[in-house]
């Protein structure tokens, strides 16, 4: 895993233990739930975040980059899912992994009934905390419901409605390349 991808996981794992709260449950206990309610939840699907694959297939990377690039490569945790697209050239390491990327998407999915103020605000939160620890935000208009560059990691970070992306490209490419990926991506958003 890139340290890029790491650090997105260690974020992740931060949030997550900052919403699950620490003070004392000040509210009385509430009444066992009745076997109907057991059953209703016994029923409910489980949680599945969006697939960052599903956004962009190799073509359309091949395409919108102008570079070849490998099969693309999924890992989740969580709520958060990430898709490389590897480049050929690269040095690969003994677990066959690639040391670069031509490109990385990856795709934070808020979920009900998990944070206190419901999956939208928690995409959200996710967004506007990596924002406040990026080195240089630059904010970028006509993405989603807001967006922002971080030049010093070369990621486009976008929010829209329960999601929170990221779009970490080739450094020689920039925003003009994450902004192209960017709004192919969003269009395939349920």
């Amino acid at each position: 895993m890139d340290s890029r991808a790491l650090a997105i996981f260690i974020l992740f794992g931060l949030l997550l233990m900052t919403g699950c709260g620490s003070g004392e449950n000040t509210q009385q206990a509430e009444p066992a739930a009745s076997a109907q309610e057991q059953s209703n939840s016994a029923a409910k699907t489980p949680f599945v975040p969006l697939d960052a694959c599903t956004l962009l297939s190799k073509a359309d990377v091949e395409t919108i980059t102008g570079k070849t690039v490998l099969d693309p490569a999924k890992q989740e945790m969580a709520n958060l899912s990430t898709c490389s697209y590897g480049d050929p050239e690269s040095p690969k390491l003994p677990n066959g992994h690639v040391l670069s990327n031509v490109l990385t998407v990856s795709v934070f999915t808020g979920e009900e009934g998990a944070y206190y103020a419901g999956p939208v605000a928690q995409a959200k939160d996710i967004f506007e905390t990596a924002r406040k620890n990026a080195a240089s935000p630059q904010k970028v208009a006509g993405l989603g419901e807001d967006a922002y560059w971080d030049s010093t990691l070369h990621t486009l970070h976008v929010y829209l409605s329960k999601y929170q992306l990221e779009f970490d490209v080739d450094p020689e490419k920039g925003l003009d390349l994450a902004r192209a990926v960017a709004e192919k991506a969003i269009t395939k958003l349920p």
